[in-house]
């Protein structure tokens, strides 16, 4: 199949924008997806959960050849921590629970994380409407990591 490449239009970074982009493309209010880092990242009595999410990229790559030659590109997002409202209340909580600040808890969590802070919700629908955008037109089968750099793959 050869054809004229395709033009990459730009994209909006701002919070808002992201946020209303992701509802014209998938139709819903907020992107919060679960606790897909676990396939990179395997904890003890969560075997059968980490497998589950694997067979999920797995069918993801099956899909991608097979829809492939229809030019339809099919791609994975594995988030990790993702710093909003929910997570925000949950430290706050545990926090207060052991008589620390938020920043004294959040402390071990961010030395694990090489660019040293949890990305955000709209990190996440940033890398999201990259892969929907033309600027992967040539991506199909693969699965991004956003995670600040908690884990590498």
């Amino acid at each position: 199949m050869t054809s004229a490449p395709r033009k990459a239009e730009p994209i909006a970074t701002d919070a808002a924008s992201l946020e209303a982009a992701l509802r014209r493309l998938f139709g819903f209010e907020r992107f919060q997806p679960g606790q897909e880092e676990i396939v990179r990242r395997v904890l003890p009595g969560r075997g059968s959960y980490a497998a589950g999410k694997a067979a999920l990229l797995a069918a993801a790559q099956v899909l991608a050849r097979e829809v492939g030659e229809d030019g339809i590109r099919v791609n994975t997002i594995v988030p990790g921590r993702m710093w909003g409202p929910n997570l925000q209340r949950w430290y706050e909580t545990r926090a207060a629970e052991r008589g620390v600040t938020v920043e004294e808890e959040l402390a071990p969590v961010r030395e694990l994380i090489a660019l040293g802070d949890i990305p955000s919700d709209a990190d996440v629908a940033g890398a999201v409407l990259f892969l929907a955008s033309d600027l992967s037109i040539a991506m199909t089968g693969q699965t991004v990591d956003v995670n600040g750099g908690e884990t590498f793959n």
